[in-house]
């Protein structure tokens, strides 16, 4: 039975029923667009402009966003911005000052602050702990010539 037949079972309105699938679908689609244009420009966008974006005033972004994630827009951005640090610390070659400047971080001491808090660790206890195990790769020995 699909989502109208239901809906006649409980005694809603066929056309209520077809609005709110409506509705419902277009919260998802644009809860989605919401938080692929914030992942996608974490490092620069402000709440100004996603709201301007997307048509909202502030207040009402604000509102979106703790609906669609529970979390205010700046402790938002700040989970992006940390969860792309970790992916980067994963990569033993780039260097974590370089990492700093690639999330978006302008001050140093401000990343190790904000990464301890949410983690619990220092940003290279993460790395170390992190790190790719090698030690299933085989070993294999020079060729002589």
């Amino acid at each position: 039975m699909g989502y109208i037949g239901s809906a006649r079972k409980h005694g809603i309105n066929a056309f209520t029923a077809i609005r709110e699938a409506l509705n419902e679908t277009q919260g998802i689609i644009f809860e989605q667009r919401v938080l692929n244009s914030y992942e996608n420009n974490y490092k620069t966008v402000t709440l100004k402009e996603l709201s301007s974006f997307f048509g909202y005033s502030e207040r009402q972004m604000i509102r979106i966003l703790k609906v669609c994630t529970g979390e205010n827009f700046s402790s938002l951005i700040r989970s992006v911005k940390l969860s792309k640090a970790c992916e980067l610390l994963k990569h033993p070659d780039i260097r974590l000052a370089d990492i700093i400047n690639e999330v978006g971080y302008s001050n140093a001491s401000h990343f190790y602050d904000s990464f301890r808090k949410k983690y619990g660790i220092t940003p290279s206890e993460y790395r170390q702990q992190n790190q790719p195990d090698l030690s299933c790769i085989p070993y294999l020995p020079r060729q002589s010539s």
